[in-house]
């Protein structure tokens, strides 16, 4: 959930904010691909972006600041995490394929 607040304050509704992170943060967690893959159909069909821009390092900052969140989390996540997931996210716009 922390990964998807800095797109919130980029203006992103924090409904597709969560809809963008989601299959990112599954595949972290090494969620079950088929799944994954479900969910990345889902967010295809109804025409949720995909992906967004935005700096990298300034945004994984902001994520590592909410300690609540991130120590949900069922893996460990570090600075360096953050930056890997949000760079698979940054640059790719609206309705552009999410199977990738």
């Amino acid at each position: 959930h922390a990964l998807t607040y800095p797109l919130s304050n980029k203006g992103i509704p924090h409904g597709e904010a969560v809809a963008i992170m989601l299959p990112l943060a599954l595949e972290f967690n090494n969620f079950d691909k088929e799944v994954i893959s479900e969910i990345r159909g889902i967010i295809r069909d109804v025409g949720l972006p995909a992906r967004f821009e935005g700096d990298v390092h300034e945004m994984a900052a902001v994520v590592m600041r909410d300690k609540r969140h991130l120590a949900n989390n069922p893996r460990k996540v570090t600075f360096e995490d953050v930056v890997a997931i949000y760079r698979k996210a940054v640059g790719r716009f609206r309705n552009e394929s999410v199977d990738t």
